[in-house]
């Protein structure tokens, strides 16, 4: 059995957000530079916010609250993207 081709750390981000959907985000990668663009974005969002969670324990981060806003603006996103390909 072969193993499943590698893919790049934004898109397994996503991977890890939608597992159920692995095949059509590997393809969706592949075949379009928007949704390429909205995995980028998204891996970058929830990076900063993962940084911005770790400093938090010297006081609330005044930036926070916008960043789970932008993640879970992305997500709905990439939903929308994942919903409309299928």
């Amino acid at each position: 059995m072969s193993q499943p081709e590698a893919s790049p750390l934004h898109i397994e981000r996503v991977l890890e957000r939608f597992p159920e959907d692995a095949g059509l985000i590997r393809r969706l990668a592949m075949e379009s530079e928007t949704f390429e663009g909205a995995c980028e974005d998204y891996a970058l969002a929830c990076a900063t916010l993962s940084q911005l969670l770790s400093a938090e324990r010297n006081g609330r981060h005044p930036r926070l609250a916008d960043y789970q806003s932008l993640v879970e603006e992305l997500e709905a996103e990439l939903s929308d993207m994942i919903e409309r390909a299928r």
